[in-house]
């Protein structure tokens, strides 16, 4: 999600952060920090797995310039809660 999309503060976040961590503990405060905002987090799994999820930036970089969106997101589907 982006900065503009967070700055925006007249509406709900319509997208998921994937985080990732080695540390359970750390990863379950962050997630309880990302439902207090109201945002669906999900444990993508330990820190190495961070590098895959930062290589999406530069698609969705794109992506927003291409479809002229400043609050492009990534949505994962098939989870049910």
């Amino acid at each position: 999600m982006s900065s503009a999309h967070l700055g925006e503060a007249d509406h709900a976040i319509d997208s998921d952060v994937l985080a990732c961590s080695d540390d359970a503990e750390a990863m379950e405060v962050t997630l309880g920090l990302l439902k207090y905002f109201g945002v669906q987090g999900l444990d993508a799994g330990p820190l190495r797995n961070a590098v895959a999820l930062e290589s999406l930036t530069p698609v969705l970089l794109h992506m927003s310039k291409r479809y002229k969106s400043a609050g492009l997101g990534v949505r994962i589907t098939g989870i049910r809660g």
